[in-house]
């Protein structure tokens, strides 16, 4: 089921190769991982912030950056294909 969820959310389709139950484990545990990982680099960027008082530069990849890139128009054409990539990959809040 979650192998499925993460074939689903990368747009993968039904043409993949037969893949083995560890290859597919592989595929769940570096979906999760990266996901993790992702949620525990927001939570140190807020705890850095809440503790300085100050705002901290948006971590590159994060929402906020893609946000200031398009708003002072200097997204790259492969930023621009990253975050489409991340927008089919990762879980909306």
């Amino acid at each position: 089921m979650l192998f499925q969820e993460i074939k689903r959310s990368l747009d993968l389709g039904d043409n993949m190769p037969n893949m083995t139950i560890d290859q597919k484990w592989q595929m769940v545990y570096n979906s999760e991982h990266l996901r993790w990982s992702e949620e525990r680099r927001r939570e140190h960027q807020t705890k850095k912030q809440a503790e300085t008082g100050q705002s901290v530069p948006f971590a590159e990849g994060s929402p906020e950056w893609y946000i200031q890139r398009f708003m002072d128009r200097t997204i790259t054409q492969k930023q621009a294909s990253s975050l489409e990539v991340s927008l089919r990959s990762n879980q909306l809040r």
